[in-house]
């Protein structure tokens, strides 16, 4: 978000007098970047105290705990990748070139929300259980 910020202060979008900024777009786009990736982490934060409680009492983590994790952790990685192409896509063509930090953060968030603990399919397996229907745990 802080490198959209810093793009979208100099930069003005061909055939415009305004900067990015300037424009409700802009504005809009870093608004609801931000409400994804600090609601994800307090969806993380929530989940993750739970289970830390349940540790520290010395129980053990029920599928239940395992599932809300690997949820969370889920829809963090994918909801900020999303929103990371967002900015992107609303920093324009300067934001594609490799010397650009802002194209390396999302090429990191795209691999990131790819990785098997957090790939989409989780989602079907944390579905699966929340509606009670027989699944393995073992990937939990």
């Amino acid at each position: 978000m802080d490198r959209f910020a810093e793009i979208a202060v100099a930069k003005k979008p061909e055939g415009s007098g305004r900067t990015l900024s300037e424009r409700a777009s802009g504005q809009s786009v870093l608004s609801s970047t931000e409400a994804t990736a600090r609601s994800s982490l307090a969806f993380l934060h929530d989940v993750l105290g739970e289970a830390w409680e349940t540790a520290r009492a010395g129980d053990p983590l029920t599928v239940e705990h395992r599932r809300s994790l690997r949820l969370a952790a889920c829809d963090a990685a994918q909801r900020c990748a999303d929103a990371l192409g967002h900015l992107q896509r609303e920093a324009g063509g300067s934001a594609v070139y490799l010397r650009e930090p802002l194209q390396r953060m999302v090429r990191d968030g795209q691999v990131a929300a790819t990785h098997a603990m957090v790939a989409p399919r989780i989602r079907e397996l944390t579905g699966r259980l929340r509606l009670g229907l027989d699944t393995d745990t073992a990937l939990l």
